[in-house]
């Protein structure tokens, strides 16, 4: 699954006219501003108080969450893009972006991890009460899942990987039955929005292509359709 939303990417890139090189750089950067800004967000979550983790481990989460944050250096980047290349026998021709701006895109993809565990938090209220303090809990506990079934190659889509690990990581917090079920529902939950998403951009695709092959805008919302110069002629 992993290997294959890449070259979706590449494909649909293509086809818009963006060059390879262009769409590899997107798909890298992607990755690791989504795996380097869920580390650091696991770590301020660990730091602060989290059940799963003895309080005398905190100050190495918060040393972590520093080392995160210098990992997006242009240096280091540069470094683990030579590490990659060796691996995969392949130069990767991807331009490092400078510090301020990775900072920014890091910044960018926190904040998007703040909406995912609000959303989840809300999710989860629907099967059991829970305090508002725990939104970052909640944070912490999906980035770890969403991580883990990423980085794990041999399951299609982190599936098991990622429910398994939110059981356990929430049975701290509430029953281990009720951390079953509202991991498997966060599956079919999230399979859904994914086919919604593709559902919606098929649609706008169509729409837009036909309004393209015409050559005139599509029709607004709440926009009444012309009316016939004959009927119009005729009242």
């Amino acid at each position: 699954g992993k290997v294959m939303v890449v070259a979706a990417r590449a494909y649909l890139c293509a086809r818009e006219g963006v060059s390879l090189r262009v769409a590899t750089m997107s798909a890298v950067y992607d990755h690791a501003l989504f795996i380097v800004s869920a580390a650091v967000v696991v770590c301020i979550w660990l730091a602060s108080g989290a059940r799963v983790l003895p309080s005398s481990y905190r100050w190495v989460c918060g040393g972590l969450t520093v080392v995160g944050l210098a990992s997006l250096h242009p240096r280091i980047v540069t470094m683990a893009l030579r590490l990659i290349s060796r691996v995969v026998r392949r130069d990767l021709d991807v331009q490092p972006l400078r510090y301020r701006t990775m900072l920014w895109l890091g910044a960018g993809y926190g904040a998007a991890w703040g909406v995912y565990g609000l959303a989840f938090y809300a999710f989860l209220r629907a099967f059991q009460p829970l305090p508002l303090g725990m939104v970052l809990d909640c944070t912490g506990i999906l980035a770890v899942g969403l991580v883990a079934g990423l980085v794990f190659l041999i399951a299609p889509s982190g599936l098991g990987v990622r429910e398994g690990l939110v059981t356990v990581l929430l049975s701290a917090y509430i029953p281990l039955e009720v951390a079953a079920a509202i991991a498997l529902a966060l599956r079919v939950l999230m399979t859904a929005g994914e086919l919604l998403s593709v559902g919606v951009a098929l649609v706008l695709r169509r729409r837009l292509s036909q309004s393209a092959s015409t050559g005139l805008p599509g029709p607004r919302p709440g926009a009444s359709s012309p009316v016939p110069r004959e009927s119009a002629s005729e009242t």
